[in-house]
């Protein structure tokens, strides 16, 4: 350090200029190294921004989800809630009218319902044979007023005739708790409404069920196709597409399905109910009855005027509802007028042309350089 403070000393003005050559050396290097910065942050600048825009041909489709009704395939359940004493086999094969599963109110077998029952038919063929006997003895007392002309003949004939209908009603209300108690007896007993197969069988003797329990799925022998009710609102019922592809996807699989009637009137929740079949019954894909399916619905193409897009392309500005579009190279927004909406999709009835690209992206803004995500 010693001697480079002789050194500055001795030569002071040789000292002095070449720090000044140090120092406009270090402000020009540093001036380079931001011009190169600045460059390079306006050449990231220069170049516009991938945004997702709205593909139009997946605004005539939507997904709903619908559930299997195969008229072939009944889901039994049951009628009363007790303990399994008995049950089918799956797979077995039976007839109308067969029984598959029998539900005690104990774990002996025993049912209340079967006793009153036996109860009930004991008492309706005792009620009988009174009726019978009294019926005897009124025709007989009958008989042997006819002979008399006394002025006591009207009122006998009288207390007669009430007598009678007091009997016929005793036999009647026998036949109606004799009727009550096997209707009753008849909820243990789960009997098979079309001869068929035991598709699935969910409940093993002993077990405790509810009623409304699944018990078993009966195939019938003679099978029919398989169909599928989705619910849908108002609008979509009224935009769906009668020639368009319609499919449901099912464990992976694409099957083609088509409408076979749209309902009128709201039928669930205010819902309008769209039934479809498989097109081609022969499908091996396996549909089973109550499952639940994803079903792709096509709708008509938009009318003279409209542009249906998605909902979320909707932005809210300060002068009401607007949608951003490709302009050029440049994100541009555009009032719109706003229509009815469609699950998933609006329609807009004023302020788009048929060729603007519709901007998803809401991070967007307006003059931003953007373009179209490939």
């Amino acid at each position: 350090m010693k001697k480079i403070g002789n050194i500055i000393a001795r030569y002071p003005l040789v000292t002095f200029l070449l720090a000044l050559v140090i120092l406009f050396a270090i402000i020009a290097g540093s001036s380079s190294l931001r011009k190169e910065a600045q460059n390079e942050e306006e050449e990231v600048h220069a170049q516009p921004r991938s945004v997702a825009v709205f593909d139009e041909s997946a605004k005539h489709a939507i997904k709903v989800l619908a559930e299997v009704d195969r008229a072939d395939t009944i889901t039994l359940i049951a009628t009363k809630s007790g303990v399994i004493n008995r049950i089918a086999k799956e797979g077995e094969y039976v007839y109308h009218g067969a029984e598959i599963a029998y539900t005690a109110d104990t774990y002996s077998g025993t049912s209340v319902a079967s006793t009153s029952a036996a109860i009930a038919k004991g008492a309706l063929a005792h009620q009988e044979e009174i009726h019978s006997d009294q019926e005897k003895i009124l025709e007989i007392r009958e008989e042997s007023i006819n002979k008399t002309d006394r002025d006591e003949v009207k009122i006998a004939r009288k207390q007669i005739s009430l007598e009678e209908k007091a009997n016929d009603f005793n036999l009647n209300n026998a036949k109606l708790n004799w009727e009550q108690a096997q209707a009753n007896a008849a909820l243990a007993s789960t009997t098979a409404p079309f001869t068929g197969y035991i598709q699935s069988i969910f409940v093993r003797v002993g077990d405790s069920v509810s009623q409304g329990q699944a018990l078993a799925v009966l195939q019938a022998e003679n099978q029919a196709d398989a169909q599928l009710v989705a619910y849908v609102g108002k609008e979509r019922a009224a935009r769906l597409s009668l020639t368009g592809r319609t499919y449901a996807e099912i464990n992976g699989v694409q099957v083609d399905l088509e409408v076979v009637y749209i309902a009128t009137a709201p039928t669930k929740a205010g819902a309008y109910a769209v039934t479809l079949k498989v097109k081609d019954p022969q499908s091996e894909v396996d549909i089973a009855d109550g499952m639940y399916v994803t079903v792709h619905l096509s709708l008509v193409q938009d009318e003279e005027g409209e542009r249906m897009i998605p909902l979320d392309a909707v932005r809210y500005g300060s002068t009401g509802p607007e949608v951003f579009i490709i302009e050029g190279d440049s994100a541009q927004s555009v009032a719109v007028t706003l229509g009815p909406v469609v699950g998933a999709m609006i329609s807009v009835t004023q302020g788009l042309a048929t060729e603007d690209v519709i901007i998803l992206d809401r991070s967007v803004t307006v003059g931003e350089r953007v373009v179209a995500a490939q």
